[in-house]
């Protein structure tokens, strides 16, 4: 006995994905609404309390800028970590074509960190 079992084509396979991408679709624009209201909210409580809302800003303003600084200094940690590999990996490159490859990829990296060690600086 045996079994045959259709294989879907690439557009029945999309077809089956339109509900979940609806529902995903749907609760990004639902999670947005629900944002602008509580902002809504906020905005309209500050007017009737007459409260000065720019201490609250700035101490807002202060933890972003030590998150974004604490995630650039994750990120250059890790580039770091990876530029000990790849120079690691162009001393022991078994032939020049593969060290060609890793040297490129050091030089990228290292610019890449650069920027993000100038953007950290800026904050």
């Amino acid at each position: 006995m045996f079994f045959f079992f259709k294989q879907k084509t690439a557009y029945e396979m999309l077809r089956s994905l339109v509900g979940s991408e609806m529902c995903i679709r749907d609760r990004e624009e639902e999670e947005e609404e629900e944002e602008e209201a509580r902002e809504e909210s906020n905005r309209s409580r500050g007017a009737r309390e007459g409260s000065d809302s720019s201490d609250d800003d700035s101490s807002d303003d202060g933890k972003e800028v030590s998150r974004q600084q604490k995630t650039l200094q994750e990120e250059i940690s890790r580039m770091e970590h990876t530029q000990l590999e790849l120079e690691h990996n162009v001393t022991e490159a078994p032939n020049p074509i593969m060290r060609d490859r890793f040297a490129d990829e050091l030089t990228i990296l290292m610019a890449k960190k650069d920027a993000l060690q100038l953007h950290l600086e800026s904050l």
